[in-house]
């Protein structure tokens, strides 16, 4: 499976099913380049997505990505 980036996917010799896919890095804008083509990947492949969101509000991930990708609030409070 991939990724949705063709660089990482030859990096890293794509994903397996099943894996679990965590962004971590200093560089928000970055990780959300990364996020938005695994997302766009698994939306196009018509997989199951599921963004968990520490930061954003759940409404800012559903307008950003559609009804297909189920969010998880998991913001403090």
């Amino acid at each position: 499976m991939s990724t949705g980036v063709p660089d990482l996917d030859d990096l890293i010799g794509g994903l397996v099913q099943g894996d679990n896919v965590v962004w971590s890095h200093d560089d928000v804008e970055l990780v959300r380049l990364f996020e938005d083509a695994f997302l766009e990947e698994g939306l196009q492949r018509g997989e199951p997505c599921h963004y968990v969101t520490t930061s954003h509000a759940p409404a800012e991930i559903s307008a950003r990505f559609g009804p297909h990708v189920l969010v998880f609030d998991a913001r403090a409070g």
